[in-house]
């Protein structure tokens, strides 16, 4: 998996109340976990999201918790 991918996945998991179907949802309209994260609000909206998921994912207020999660995968015996 490459940095970007996981740096996608782990935007998700930070992403409060963004369960499975809403996931599935929004995986079938925009397309890939980039163009989720990279997405309007209003297409967000569009694909199912609710307000504050678009605010979490808007706002990209969880990036330096990303950053270190991925800083401390770079270390040895580390994974994610």
């Amino acid at each position: 998996m490459t940095t970007q991918s996981l740096s996608n996945w782990l935007s998700l998991v930070h992403t409060r109340g963004l369960g499975p179907k809403t996931l599935v949802k929004l995986s079938h309209n925009p397309g890939s976990l980039q163009n989720i994260i990279n997405a309007s609000s209003a297409d967000l909206k569009k694909a199912g999201a609710n307000v504050r998921i678009i605010e979490q994912l808007t706002s990209k207020s969880f990036e330096t918790a990303i950053d270190k999660e991925l800083n401390w995968a770079t270390e040895n015996n580390n994974h994610i």
